[in-house]
């Protein structure tokens, strides 16, 4: 299998996946992502994606989509983070007025990591995947686990291929089904 470099979302220095905790070039550190360290904006984030976590049922809060990590998501997260970084999608997403476009990182793991829900779709849906924005940002970057249709409706448009064997794989899979089998567990990348 071939190596894969690695962007630093601070310093935008490369490196041999996977990331490494804190960065060797630059010290970025993700304390801020894994909820070690948050802002009172983050804190207020974490606690529309941790729902689940408190025995809460999954809120709107008004919008299409929303998420909570389970506790296998809670419990992984520092992995979720290194790996989203490591090997995820990266783009952009407007703020909420529009006035700036926040980087994003997504990616999938071949397990469970939380639970979301819809306008489009009753019942809870499962969520495999994370979202990271602004994750160099140590005042508003933060994780959540991300809904199928959600990354569909958003970077539908997108192509990526997988970095080992070269085939199509949809925005946020960072592998396609054929290498994440060969490989076995996502956690051995890391």
């Amino acid at each position: 299998m071939m190596t894969i470099q690695v962007i630093c979302p601070a310093c935008g220095d490369r490196q041999n996946a996977p990331f490494t905790v804190p960065c060797p070039t630059c010290g970025f550190a993700i304390d801020h992502l894994t909820g070690i360290k948050l802002s009172d904006y983050q804190k207020k984030k974490r606690g529309e994606h941790d729902d689940l976590l408190h025995g809460r049922s999954i809120e709107l809060h008004g919008k299409e989509y929303n998420a909570s990590f389970d506790h296998n998501g809670d419990a992984s997260l520092l992995d979720l983070l290194r790996f989203t970084i490591s090997f995820g999608h990266r783009s952009v997403l407007p703020s909420s007025r529009g006035h700036y476009m926040n980087p994003v990182i997504v990616a999938y793991t071949p397990e469970v990591i939380g639970s979301g829900t819809s306008i489009y779709t009753p019942g809870l849906l499962p969520c495999s995947g994370i979202c990271v924005v602004s994750p160099a940002s140590y005042e508003f970057g933060h994780p959540y686990p991300v809904i199928q249709d959600w990354v569909q409706t958003t970077f539908g448009s997108i192509r990526t291929t997988c970095p080992y064997c070269g085939k199509p794989t949809e925005f946020g899979q960072p592998f396609c089904p054929e290498c994440y089998a060969a490989m076995g567990d996502w956690r051995t990348l890391l």
